[in-house]
């Protein structure tokens, strides 16, 4: 029979549980995100909002 603080710590989270581990494979976003923050801010709209259009402003030029 284990005692309560093995038990508490048995119950508890680890970092690793709730921000597993990500290693990005991809290249980095595709647009200038300050500038988008930016332009979501003024006009009150949250980026998932933006039209196809409106992203594209925002796409940095290779």
């Amino acid at each position: 029979m284990g005692n309560e603080k093995d038990e508490y710590i048995e119950g508890l989270y680890t970092l690793d549980d709730i921000f597993p581990l990500v290693i990005p494979d991809q290249k980095p976003f595709p647009w200038n995100l300050h500038k988008l923050d930016a332009y979501c801010k003024k006009k009150g709209i949250d980026p998932s909002q933006l039209t196809d259009e409106e992203l594209k402003q925002f796409e940095i030029k290779k």
